[in-house]
């Protein structure tokens, strides 16, 4: 930069002074003669070796007022004393780096100008797998807001399925109600290191909150309403398939919360490809009874070959508590989600 500002500077003086020397006052000082030659030449081979160098320094520029000095009885050009050389807005322009813009533009579904997006999900979680619909609001390149509704079974995480390795059959200790539950939510979805990493791969975290509806019917026939199931030779009470009991099932309404972190990937941004991992919080203001709320008592006083339970004088079996009932349900969950954005 330096250079070519010391370039124009040598330029403009060389101008003036071939204008001063080839000036018509200067050359009819008949008292000049050979000598004004002889400068003349030795001053343009001055600045051409300045030229060559590739700068101007002072002491070369000196040289002007050196001659100009010498001749102090030539009339000098006015019109160029006293005026510093100055650079036009052309040659400004040439010399002058231009600024270095900064483009920052977050790049995503948003910037592409996709606004919103549907998608169906397979989760699996504590008590099963299940089924998710959702839709996304792309409020802009970070932010989105989403509602879903959700399809999943709701048990008690102590449940062990035991399954008879000669028939098929499946048998869970101890079980009272099958459940299943609908979460309805709406939630906020923010993303991370949008500016740090590639586009293709969109971290988030989100949370969400809303109703949730449960169903819950008999695991088994509780013909006697013992909230236990007899299993005795003269009377045994037979277990529910999926499907049977519904008639005898009753709804509780509750409040669910969600908090992901997940993954949107792929470079179609055209379509929704989604990772997430939540846990998931229940809870019911009237307790759902899970699992049996009644054993029968022991009887310690009972011997070898003796009937191990403690029964009345009516001879029916006498049943102490055995589960509570539960308003709080908490569970991870995993989930894969696919759709289309608009």
């Amino acid at each position: 930069m330096v250079f070519w500002i010391k370039l124009i500077e040598f330029n403009e003086k060389r101008h003036q002074f071939t204008t001063m020397i080839n000036s018509t006052s200067f050359q009819d000082a008949t008292h000049v003669g050979k000598p004004l030659q002889f400068l003349r030449f030795s001053a343009l081979t001055a600045f051409m070796w300045s030229l060559w160098v590739g700068s101007l320094t002072a002491g070369s520029l000196g040289l002007i007022p050196v001659v100009a000095g010498a001749q102090s009885t030539v009339a000098p050009d006015t019109t160029q004393q006293g005026t510093e050389p100055t650079m036009s807005q052309d040659q400004a322009r040439l010399i002058q780096e231009p600024a270095v813009l900064e483009v920052y533009q977050l790049g995503g579904p948003y910037t592409e100008g996709f606004r919103r997006s549907y998608s169906v999900g397979i989760i699996a979680n504590n008590y099963g797998f299940g089924l998710r619909g959702r839709y996304d609001k792309l409020l802009n390149p970070r932010w989105s807001l989403f509602s879903h509704i959700t399809l999943t079974g709701l048990r008690d995480v102590s449940e062990q399925t035991y399954t008879d390795i000669f028939f098929g059959t499946q048998v869970v200790p101890n079980k009272y109600k099958r459940g299943l539950s609908i979460p309805l939510q709406a939630g906020a979805r923010y993303r991370l290191f949008a500016d740090r990493i590639d586009e293709s791969y969109r971290f988030f975290v989100s949370g969400a909150a809303g109703p949730v509806f449960a169903f819950t019917y008999p695991y088994f026939n509780d013909a006697d309403g013992s909230g236990y199931r007899e299993r005795f030779i003269d009377y045994f009470e037979q277990t529910n398939d999926a499907l049977s009991g519904w008639g005898d099932g009753s709804w509780s309404v509750g409040a669910v919360s969600e908090f992901s972190i997940g993954l949107d990937f792929g470079e179609d941004l055209s379509r929704v490809g989604r990772v997430e991992f939540s846990v998931m919080m229940y809870y019911y203001p009237e307790a759902i009874q899970m699992m049996m709320p009644n054993q029968p008592a022991i009887n310690e006083f009972a011997g070898p070959g003796d009937f191990p339970y403690l029964v009345d004088d009516n001879g029916a079996l006498v049943y102490e508590p055995f589960f509570d009932s539960q308003s709080f349900f908490v569970t991870p969950m995993l989930s894969f989600s696919f759709g289309a954005r608009r």
